[in-house]
């Protein structure tokens, strides 16, 4: 069978399914079964689970996605980007992509990349932070934020770690690129709107924060710093050889 033919079959397949379920299911799951089924679709359509796999977790790092477990840790008076330690959607696709590393490790076709210019400098921070816990006066919110920068230290290391050719950093950028055009935009429609555009599934807050928006990272200080991150990757794509698309 050919691909074209698949993927015809797919999309009536996701068709047919989405006019069932729309009957039955509200917005916000309706919403989370198409993502589910589409995923499955670009799964089949690339043939390589662990580039799906980068291209996900690149794109939803953003988002607060929670898998309606209890949290560990959880703070609702302190108002930062992270006032919890739980477990996110986005800590499945990092241990998922990490399995995919060790079996590649199993069969001597891959290798853990933890680039110590980078690395080292991180896990230092992250034994001195431990080390200030000891005379914290809120010891909850040290090991809360300690707790989170550990999660992104990880993330780093096994995206990293999962680039294999100049089409998974392509990947990457895609995903990254999708991210900030989305999280622009929301931060935009709130600032004019002056409120929320109802993605709490996402992790968009009930509300603003003074008038500020915030996307769906939580805060705006935890916002700005998202997009001080992200744009100026986006902004020296400007000045690439590469297709006026993603210009």
């Amino acid at each position: 069978m050919r691909k074209r033919e698949l993927i015809v079959i797919i999309v009536s397949i996701i068709v047919s399914a989405i006019a069932g379920l729309g009957a039955i299911l509200p917005l916000k799951w309706m919403i989370v079964v198409i993502v589910a089924i589409g995923f499955i679709v670009f799964l089949l359509i690339v043939r390589d689970a662990e580039r799906v796999l980068l291209f996900a977790l690149t794109l939803i790092i953003p988002f607060h996605i929670g898998t309606g477990l209890p949290a560990f840790i959880a703070r609702l008076d302190y108002i930062g980007p992270w006032n919890s330690i739980d477990v996110q959607f986005i800590d499945i696709l990092v241990v998922s992509l990490l399995m995919c590393r060790l079996a590649r490790l199993t069969t001597h076709r891959a290798e853990i990349q933890l680039y110590p210019f980078t690395t080292v400098p991180a896990l230092a921070w992250l034994v001195a932070s431990a080390l200030s816990a000891v005379n914290a006066k809120d010891l909850d919110l040290t090991v809360m934020q300690i707790g989170q920068m550990a999660k992104l230290l990880l993330l780093y290391i096994v995206v990293a770690s999962s680039i294999k050719d100049k089409t998974d950093i392509k990947w990457v950028i895609r995903a990254l690129l999708l991210g900030v055009l989305f999280e622009g935009l929301l931060g935009f429609y709130q600032q004019i709107a002056g409120g929320p555009l109802g993605l709490s599934f996402l992790g968009e807050p009930s509300q603003l924060y003074y008038e500020r928006p915030r996307g769906t990272i939580g805060h705006p200080n935890g916002y700005a710093m998202y997009l001080a991150a992200t744009l100026p990757v986006a902004l020296a794509l400007l000045f690439l050889e590469i297709r006026g698309l993603y210009k």
